[in-house]
């Protein structure tokens, strides 16, 4: 039996089977921590959503120079421009990127000047202790902004 060279030579199974199993061990450590990162992500992404609504609806209402309200709708957050009468209309909406976040939808009214009719104080939240979950603030001038982790504005 000839002798092949050394560059021709392959793995044997035990070194396949030890790297096989070396594999699996990280990605079985890996996986939890990653389900956690998905969940975290979800409610970051929402978060910025809903931030992000708010400031355009802002921006309409300055810009249109009318009220703007956002009122929620079932599952939808809509951004209506209030015209004085029953016919209002649609200008941009939200919905929930996922129906494991829970997001209580204010009815939230901007004035012409982009001020809010009252402060605000969105949870954003996924039930989960082991994510964060965010509020969104908002001062009646219009200001927002987004905290993680928090109980409260103040």
């Amino acid at each position: 039996m000839t002798k092949l060279p050394h560059y021709q030579q392959g793995f044997t199974l035990i070194e396949l089977g030890i790297v096989s199993a070396i594999v699996v061990i990280i990605s079985i450590l890996a996986a939890p921590s990653f389900a956690q990162f998905i969940k975290q992500d979800r409610l970051v992404t929402n978060a910025n959503r809903v931030h992000s609504l708010i400031k355009f609806a802002r921006s309409e209402a300055v810009k249109r120079e009318t009220q703007i309200n956002l009122r929620a709708n079932g599952d939808v957050w809509e951004v209506v421009e209030d015209q004085g009468t029953t016919d209002e209309a649609i200008i941009n909406n939200f919905n929930k990127t996922t129906n494991t976040v829970t997001i209580v939808f204010p009815t939230v009214s901007i004035s012409p000047t982009g001020e809010f009719g009252s402060a605000l104080n969105i949870s954003i939240t996924d039930g989960d202790s082991s994510t964060n979950d965010f509020l969104l603030c908002g001062l009646i001038s219009g200001q927002t902004w987004l905290l993680e982790g928090a109980s409260g504005c103040g």
